[in-house]
């Protein structure tokens, strides 16, 4: 098959994977739209059909981040199930996240850049950022009368820091992955400090 017969959706997607390959192993400021193309096996006019600029790939891999965070955080607060359990689904949503290595050297380059790069920090941040949805969750259990939340932002941001602290920011400073036991005694510490706190007395 040769590179302009291979379906257009594939392309891009080997792109992708190629540019990411790319920018986890030299930066993005050392990366090369040559190696790159040459990673994914199309020509480089076929990576400039797609996309224009080494900006635009990591932008490319920045929307595909968000649309990994989205899809393992959409747990919403229901009034049929323990709000213990549902804590825990929704601790559980976001911590599969921090055990996938893929997942997680992505992070760490996308990180990297942002920090080096203040200008892309602000829009690369909102993208990425779920507070507002894990927010909701602790809105809506409020309402529902099963937590006494008196600010639920602040209450989001306690609920996903107990979750970073050992299971994403050690990973991000180049420590190993975090193992699904030490995961599960995070998940169930942050579970139990939330409920100690946020439970209505009886």
């Amino acid at each position: 098959m040769t590179d302009a017969d291979t379906p257009t959706l594939t392309k891009r997607a080997e792109i992708i994977i190629a540019a990411r390959g790319e920018f986890q192993e030299r930066g993005f400021e050392s990366a090369s739209m040559d190696r790159i193309s040459q990673n994914a096996g199309v020509s480089k006019r076929t990576v400039y059909k797609h996309f224009t600029s080494k900006e635009n790939l990591f932008h490319a891999i920045v929307e595909e981040l968000a649309t990994r965070l989205g899809e393992a955080l959409d747990v919403a607060y229901t009034s049929d199930k323990p709000i213990e359990q549902q804590l825990r689904d929704l601790a559980w949503a976001e911590a599969a996240l921090f055990m996938s290595d893929d997942f997680m050297r992505t992070a760490r380059m996308v990180l990297g850049e942002i920090i080096r790069d203040t200008k892309m920090s602000h829009e690369v941040q909102c993208r990425l950022d779920k507070t507002d949805v894990i927010e909701k969750f602790m809105r809506d259990a409020k309402e529902d009368g099963v937590l006494d939340i008196a600010d639920t932002l602040a209450a989001t941001r306690e609920f996903i820091g107990l979750l970073k602290a050992t299971g994403f920011w050690p990973a991000i400073y180049g420590g190993e992955l975090v193992t699904e036991d030490a995961m599960r005694n995070t998940v169930d510490s942050a579970v139990a400090m939330m409920l100690a706190r946020y439970r209505p007395s009886a």
